[in-house]
């Protein structure tokens, strides 16, 4: 499931694995109930002194495995 913001994400989450939301730009990564709740940051222009990340997520045969990436500015 995808959503802009963490408070729209709906109560029943019945057969969900994954919840992708953002709205935040701050990385976030954590399982509660079994479910991973991750938030992948921002890669855009740097926003509220945050750094820069992306989230890189492999999903095979119903497995996933995901890892922060930090993107450092060239000229930095």
């Amino acid at each position: 499931m995808i959503v802009h913001n963490k408070k729209d994400i709906p109560k029943d989450l019945t057969d969900i694995d994954v919840v992708v939301y953002g709205h935040s730009h701050k990385f976030e990564s954590k399982m509660l109930d079994g479910i991973l709740f991750l938030n992948p940051g921002s890669c855009g222009k740097r926003r509220f002194d945050l750094e820069i990340s992306m989230c890189r997520m492999i999903v095979d045969g119903g497995r996933y495995h995901h890892e922060k990436v930090v993107i450092i500015p060239s000229g930095l």
